[in-house]
């Protein structure tokens, strides 16, 4: 698991504390890693919300799923916050990075969509957009703008799962607010996205 977290050199910690604060890891991730190859990325990440390993985020967790896949199952892609940016910025559409099932199924539906008609493979589809900066394709100015945007989200994430992570019960009406109130702010924010863009210069 600790090269998942890439060059920056904490990886080891974070992988350590997410097997350490939770006594039944390895359990759930095996049982994950053949549901994923068994049943495909939907189903698998639907069951891993289920059984939700604390300080595992949406980003890490879809690149264990993604390496645990198989050939024959339905694809397991990654959604980290640079394929998320991808997509905001290319196709006007926002994924959730918080545990939102219904995000994941159609972001999986949607590379695979795309990977049917460029006759690539999803997880090719997938390593395109997050291999792609953008830098040619944007001002510094809209560059700004938008990173502004992003932080917002990011932060909204961030919340969530900060609040999904709290200790003890937690009442269900509680979480139905919060997600609730979680999901206006986006659309708040996604909203003035689009209002900006269609300006006219």
């Amino acid at each position: 698991m600790v090269w998942g977290y890439g060059p920056v050199g904490y990886g080891a910690f974070r992988t350590a504390r997410v097997l350490r604060e939770n006594h039944d890891a390895p359990r759930i991730l095996r049982e994950v890693a053949s549901k994923t190859r068994r049943d495909g990325g939907a189903e698998a990440f639907e069951w891993l919300k289920q059984h939700r390993l604390r300080y595992l985020g949406v980003s890490f967790a879809t690149k264990y799923l993604f390496f645990s896949s198989g050939a024959e199952a339905s694809p397991a892609l990654v959604l980290d916050q640079r394929v998320q940016r991808w997509l905001w910025q290319h196709a006007d559409c926002h994924f959730s990075l918080n545990w939102n099932v219904e995000d994941y199924r159609r972001y999986l539906c949607l590379v695979t969509k795309w990977a049917r008609e460029l006759e690539l493979r999803p997880d090719e589809v997938e390593y395109l957009m997050f291999a792609d900066d953008g830098s040619q394709q944007t001002t510094p100015e809209e560059v700004s703008e938008e990173s502004d945007e992003f932080a917002v989200l990011d932060a909204l994430d961030e919340a969530a799962a900060a609040f999904a992570a709290l200790p003890g019960d937690i009442d269900p009406n509680d979480v139905e607010d919060f997600e609730r109130g979680v999901r206006q702010l986006r659309r708040i924010v996604l909203a003035r996205g689009f209002t900006r863009r269609e300006l006219p210069e």
